[in-house]
């Protein structure tokens, strides 16, 4: 198994773009088509992450939701390839 790639939603942003402007609108809208023309698949994900900006926030153990892209591969020449190319 291939590991994944944790992207944040603002870096996810800018490889969405350059993958659009070269493959079109149909690459980045049908996960099928990603996933066999690309080599890979995306989840969106959501993680908790404890505050630390505050002494209140810490007294009462506020957690924060950070939504994260997760891209997934299915070999690794693709999770190389995108490496290379997009990061």
């Amino acid at each position: 198994m291939t590991k994944h790639v944790e992207l944040t939603v603002v870096e996810w942003n800018d490889i969405r773009t350059k993958i659009r402007e070269e493959f079109g609108d149909s690459m980045i809208l049908l996960r099928d088509k990603m996933r066999r023309e690309l080599g890979f698949t995306v989840r969106h994900h959501q993680e908790w992450h404890k505050a630390d900006v505050g002494k209140r926030d810490v007294a009462y153990r506020t957690n924060y939701p950070v939504d994260m892209i997760h891209v997934d591969f299915y070999d690794e020449s693709a999770r190389t390839w995108f490496l290379l190319k997009y990061i």
